[in-house]
């Protein structure tokens, strides 16, 4: 496979990507798309490590791979080497078909296509935030799979939402075991050992409202200082929300809507910390003078 060129000029080095077969096309990679990590820009706060992550299979989210500029993404995925990681700079090759699945994986369906519920596994549509379960099962499509035995058995508290997958037994969201680790998972079965109702529903989640004063523009353009008023329960910074409410910083590429008042991309804030948002509400408070 084609790497890269180092260029080293003074005590600078530039790194030129070369044209790799399976390179993503100049548009958002949807979320739940495989990749194979190429290689990590630079200017990310992995580019430490890229030795060790190229060639990682992973898959996109929570939200879209977003071009930040003519070589690199932008954004969240899940790997099978049982991490999460936000990418500021990063190229990656497109999988096509089904992601690599473990030679060990649990039992399937007749059809041999799908794998059997566990016996008590919830059924539902959703999970409320604040909803005890166990995990009971890791999907082999899931970036935990190699790592689930560590999960499995795990007791917790569902982070922002549990969803279903199709109509069967396989949630995705966010979860947070009792041991404070957090996880974001694609296809996860669930026992119910209590379950919590979204705050002014009977039957439904409930959706986040917009916060009065905040942006509703379609996009912030970068340079434009910001307060971060709320984090939507998509978002993986949801599970941390309380230590980034209020905090201000400084757009570091345009921040786009991607709803009525909520805003994917990047944001530097005033402590150092980089924040790449899927959605969060923001108050615009424009350009310093």
């Amino acid at each position: 496979m084609p790497r890269l060129i180092a260029v080293v000029l003074a005590a600078a080095t530039l790194v030129i990507p070369v044209a790799h077969a399976g390179a993503p096309p100049r548009t958002p990679i949807p979320e739940g798309t495989w990749v194979r990590l190429f290689d990590v820009g630079p200017l990310d706060a992995w580019y430490a490590h890229r030795a060790q992550l190229s060639d990682v299979v992973c898959q996109v989210g929570p939200g879209p791979m977003r071009p930040q500029t003519a070589t690199w993404f932008d954004g969240h995925v899940r790997c099978d080497d049982g991490q999460k990681y936000t990418f500021y700079q990063v190229t990656f090759e497109l999988l096509s078909g089904e992601p690599p699945v473990s030679s060990t994986a649990p039992q399937t369906t007749p059809g041999g296509t799908e794998p059997v519920c566990p016996e008590g596994a919830f059924t539902g549509q959703s999970l409320a935030e604040g909803s005890r379960v166990q995990v009971l099962a890791v999907h082999p499509d899931d970036a935990y799979w190699d790592v689930r035995k560590q999960l499995e058995g795990t007791e917790g508290l569902v982070a922002g939402d549990l969803h279903n997958n199709g109509n069967s037994c396989w949630f995705g969201g966010g979860f947070t075991a009792d041991d404070g680790e957090y996880s974001y998972f694609y296809k996860a079965a669930v026992r119910v050992l209590a379950q919590a109702k979204a705050p002014g529903t009977s039957t439904a989640a409930a959706q986040p409202t917009c916060p009065e004063g905040v942006a509703t523009n379609e996009s912030i353009p970068k340079g434009h200082r910001v307060k971060i008023v709320d984090v939507h329960p998509d978002d993986a910074y949801y599970a941390s929300r309380f230590d980034i409410l209020g905090k201000s910083g400084t757009v570091d590429e345009t921040l786009e809507q991607t709803g009525a008042c909520w805003y994917a991309g990047s944001v530097v804030s005033d402590g150092g910390d980089h924040w790449y948002f899927f959605r969060a509400s923001v108050v615009d408070l424009g350009v310093l003078q």
